[in-house]
Order: structure tokens, then sequence, then C-alpha cells
């Protein structure tokens, strides 16, 4: 087996004269030296290149994070001002709803024709002396009256003059009890009137005058 030699420095280095192997070995350790430099420069371009590109993704890659951190705090800020919105426009409609209601009973109670306020005129000048009302139920068909008298006679022409009243179509006698009281008779009793809304004001004023 035959062992190869390897020299590491040239043979024509160790050739000629003295000053003439210095110039050699100075010109190669130049190119060397140039060899080396460029070696470890390539070698730091390899390393800061990549260590520079992974440092960039890095940092970017945390501003991303951050930005969509603080899109999700915006978008769940914007649901609650989009739900803080909606309750209130709900709100709204509710109050809407209710002020319209009060419109419509105040319409209803202002009106010329027909109105609470007109028939409750005509109901109270229509209740003549010694009888009184207990109570008194009003709805949009009729009114439910209750009330107490010392003659049944006096329940009789009440009637009537609710009957000769325009602002009512219809009376009904629904019941009559009679109780004494201190040996004085009263007669409680229960009356129902509908409601006419033809020609509501043209008695208006004849029957809130009648006395009680």
């Amino acid at each position: 087996m035959r062992i190869k030699q390897i020299n590491l420095l040239p043979r024509d280095g160790f050739k000629g004269t003295l000053v003439g192997r210095l110039r050699y070995f100075g010109r190669y350790n130049r190119r060397m030296v140039r060899l080396l430099g460029g070696a470890v420069l390539a070698l730091l371009f390899l390393i800061i290149i990549p260590a520079s590109v992974v440092h960039t993704y890095k940092y970017r890659t945390a501003l991303l994070k951050e930005e969509i951190a603080d899109t999700k705090v915006k978008f769940k800020k914007l649901q609650s001002q989009d739900f803080q919105l909606e309750k209130m426009k709900a709100e709204l409609k509710t109050e809407q709803s209710r002020l319209a209601v009060m419109l419509e009973t105040l319409s209803s109670t202002m009106g010329p024709e027909g109105g609470y306020v007109s028939r409750l005129a005509a109901l109270a000048g229509a209740v003549p002396k010694d009888l009184w009302l207990n109570n008194v139920v009003m709805d949009g068909k009729g009114i439910q009256i209750s009330g107490a008298a010392l003659d049944s006679r006096l329940i009789v022409g009440f009637m009537d003059k609710l009957k000769d009243c325009s602002y009512f179509k219809e009376v009904r006698f629904v019941s009559s009890e009679k109780q004494v009281l201190d040996a004085h008779s009263v007669y409680n009793f229960q009356i129902a009137v509908d409601y006419d809304g033809e020609d509501a004001g043209a008695d208006a004023g004849k029957t809130a005058g009648s006395g009680k």
C-alpha cells in the first residue's frame, strides 16, 4: 500500500534563494489571507442575514398579534355598542307606544263627541237627589254603574234621564237589592249603559246642567 504525500505548503516555496523563498511565501500568505477573509465574510453574511430575517419575522409577527388583539377588543366594543343601541331602540319603541296610548286616551277624553269627560258630565248631571253612585267603570263600549237610592223610583228616574241623553245608546237595569239601615230603606242597584257616538254633543249642555 502506497502512502500519498500531501504538502500543505507548496514545493515551489522551498526552491531558490532565501530572499526568493520569503517573497514567494509572502505572496502566498496574502492570497491565503484574502481567501480566509472572504470565507469569514461569507460566513458572517450567511449567519447575520438569516438572523436578521428571523428577527424581522418575529417582530412583524408580534405586531400582527397585537393588531389582532386590538381588533378583537374593538369588535367586542362594537358588539356591546350595537347591543346598547338595540336596547335603546326597544326602549324608545316602548316609550313611543306608551305615549301613543296616552295621546289616544287624551284625545278620546278631550274629544268634542263621545269623550270621557263629556260622558262623565252627562252622567253626573243625570243623578237625582237622594241617589248616589258608589262605583263607575268606563271602557270603550259603555259604563257599569253601581249605587244606592232612598227610593226605588229614583232609580227609574235616573235611568230615564240617561236614556234621554244622546251620549248613551242603551240603558239596561242589571240588579237591585233592598237594605234597611237605621229604620230607613236603601236600594242598592246596578245598571249598564252603552255608548252612542252619534249626535254626542247635542244634549251635553242640558244633561250636564241637571241637578242631583
